[in-house]
């Protein structure tokens, strides 16, 4: 299980470089406005997306099982802004979207065809320790 370690933060206070804006919140956990930083929260993203159980700790006595709910990019350098972590419950539903990762080459394409890919990913409800990290989608028998 990825871990990332964060701390509580003052809402009072601004922004504090080199880190991340934070809050973790859920059906069952009081919303705690939490600091992360930057570059760890970045390679985080990139390993576990918003379907992996990340284990958050420093905000509670215990580490909370979370998923990453939603990211705010800035709208010119396309980095992180602000995060919105969803504590999950052990054996609680939860509804996410899955990216599909499309593997295989068609013979279409082969021959001078194009595939347009008009769905990237689909929402699924499971357990959140069940959930997948991407679905791979074979396309080679298009």
């Amino acid at each position: 299980m990825i871990t990332l370690n964060a701390t509580k933060r003052d809402p009072s206070i601004g922004h504090k470089d080199g880190y991340l804006s934070a809050v973790v919140y859920g059906p069952k956990q009081e919303s705690i406005p939490i600091a992360i930083d930057e570059k760890d929260f970045a390679n985080t993203l990139r390993k576990a997306g918003e379907s992996t159980v990340i284990e958050l700790s420093g905000v509670t006595s215990v580490p909370l099982q979370v998923l990453i709910n939603d990211v705010d990019l800035d709208p010119v350098k396309s980095t992180p802004r602000h995060a919105d972590f969803l504590a999950v419950e052990k054996g609680a539903k939860v509804e996410v979207t899955i990216p599909l990762d499309f593997v295989g080459v068609s013979p279409a394409v082969k021959v001078g065809a194009n595939i347009v890919k008009v769905l990237h990913e689909i929402e699924i409800e499971a357990e959140a320790t069940h959930l997948p990290h991407n679905i791979s989608v074979d396309i080679s028998s298009l």
